[in-house]
């Protein structure tokens, strides 16, 4: 699910539902749909430009904030589970069997990103044109810091194996955290570029405190 502004936003599921709200969630009615397969992530650019992605490799894009939506050659087969773009050019879009996927160029070429394992992802979130990070199952996550030249292969958390779920940066400009969603509920901090920081408990969620590695 995303919001285009305050009052506008989008969800997708499965046999290609999509429904949208233009109230801030108070109600939600069936938007136009390109497909009838199931959907997994939808990311607006703008109010105008998003993508949408699903499973056997579908993707799709509008550039009319959701009016119509033209199909995209993603390269895969594979299920598609999240799709995030860091600007209106350079965007990335993760899925079954450690497919990521870039476009350096707004969705018209996706470039398969190579990484070791075959672990079904189901989150990405891209914070610029050098920084995007992914997860999925048995604590799994894949880092870039170089725009996809070079992927960083990392488990992450302690105990009972678990899922990510979903991902993102927030913070000042340069100051940003990773927070990741679990399936075990737990939260997860790690400075933007450099160190994955220790572990500490703070209420129902852990945060991280500074030092250890990535």
């Amino acid at each position: 699910m995303q919001f285009t502004d305050l009052n506008t936003g989008f969800a997708v599921g499965t046999n290609g539902t999509m429904i949208k709200t233009t109230n801030a969630g108070a109600s939600w009615e069936k938007a136009n749909s390109p497909t009838t397969k199931k959907l997994t992530s939808i990311h607006f650019v703008n109010p105008n430009t998003g993508y949408i992605v699903g499973d056997e490799g579908l993707m799709f894009k509008t550039v009319d904030g959701g009016n119509s939506w033209q199909p995209l050659n993603s390269g895969t087969t594979k299920n598609l589970k999240s799709i995030h773009f860091a600007n209106q050019n350079v965007g990335y879009a993760a899925g079954d069997k450690a497919t990521i996927l870039k476009t350096p160029d707004g969705g018209a070429n996706w470039i398969s990103q190579k990484v070791y394992g075959n672990y079904d992802l189901t989150s990405v979130f891209a914070i610029d044109d050098t920084l995007a990070v992914t997860g999925g199952e048995n604590r799994m996550i894949y880092r870039t810091t170089n725009g996809g030249i070079d992927w960083e292969m990392k488990l992450y958390g302690y105990g009972a194996t678990t899922n990510v779920w979903s991902q993102r940066y927030w913070g000042p400009p340069g100051k940003e955290k990773l927070y990741m969603a679990t399936e075990a509920g737990l939260s997860y901090s790690m400075s933007l570029r450099l160190s994955l920081r220790k572990l500490v408990p703070i209420r129902n969620s852990l945060l991280l405190s500074q030092n250890s590695k990535l």
